[in-house]
């Protein structure tokens, strides 16, 4: 007579929990599939965190670019607007000095 026990959806938790490995299941039993699919997903979403930070970094260093002179390093026209924007928009009071570099 052959007995299976199946962990069900703990099987996970139970794997690190107790430290079980692939000989401590059945050949056929389809929870090693299921481990296999868990640590492929794992690697997945991973490497899809990974992209997104990489992403991310590469959009504020284009906003930062797009708002600075790349001579100087100096806020542009276009940063400008958008604080400008941003102190209208919050009805505060504010001064502009302009000066000319050139």
């Amino acid at each position: 007579m052959v007995l299976t026990l199946s962990f069900g959806i703990g099987v996970v938790d139970a794997v690190q929990r107790f430290g079980l490995t692939s000989r401590d299941f059945a050949p056929n039993d389809p929870t090693i599939e299921m481990l296999y699919v868990v640590e492929a997903k794992s690697a997945a979403m991973n490497e899809s965190r990974k992209l997104n930070d990489r992403l991310q970094h590469a959009k504020l260093s284009a906003e930062h670019d797009a708002q600075t002179d790349p001579l100087t390093g100096l806020y542009n026209r276009r940063a400008l607007i958008q604080v400008l924007e941003s102190v209208i928009s919050a009805a505060r009071k504010f001064t502009l000095i302009h000066m000319d570099l050139d």
